[in-house]
């Protein structure tokens, strides 16, 4: 296993780790105290910190000469965080729309602010996902044509 791939697998492994537990304490039969603050710590710390190390543990994979496959499943949790942020974008600017006699001013311009920066970074990160891997310069019969192809069509015959 190349060495650069490691430490981002232990951290995943670790964070994965803290994740389950804390789902696992929620789910338990044990006082409701701490199955709530087992519930919030997964939710709001354990996850998002799952997520982000998911993530650089897909860039340290996009690096390393991989299969097709592992490359597409590198993208995902990349991916999942930009449906989130863009759901969460959605979401707030729902509430606010729903909540607008009820909220004060402030509230309407931090939403303001945070609907577009929600929906940008949102977009942002599925604009940067890659859609598909890098294909291989093969020397087959469709490589040749794809060349053909992407070099543009001049009407001659070569």
């Amino acid at each position: 296993m190349n060495r650069a791939l490691v430490w981002p697998l232990i951290k995943l492994l670790v964070a994965g780790s803290v994740l389950i537990a804390l789902l696992v304490l929620w789910a338990s039969d044990m006082d409701v105290g701490f199955r709530a603050l087992a519930a919030v710590s997964a939710v709001i710390v354990a996850g998002p910190v799952t997520l982000l190390v998911a993530i650089d543990v897909s860039l340290t994979l996009r690096r390393l000469p991989v299969g097709p496959v592992l490359r597409r499943v590198s993208m995902l949790p990349q991916v999942l965080l930009g449906v989130f942020a863009c759901v969460g974008g959605v979401a707030l600017l729902g509430l606010l729309l729903v909540t607008r006699s009820t909220t004060s001013p402030l509230q309407i311009v931090a939403g303001c602010i945070m609907v577009p920066c929600l929906l940008a970074y949102g977009i942002s990160l599925l604009r940067d996902a890659p859609t598909a891997p890098p294909e291989s310069s093969g020397d087959g019969p469709t490589s040749s044509r794809r060349r053909r192809l992407i070099s543009g069509w001049r009407g001659t015959k070569r």
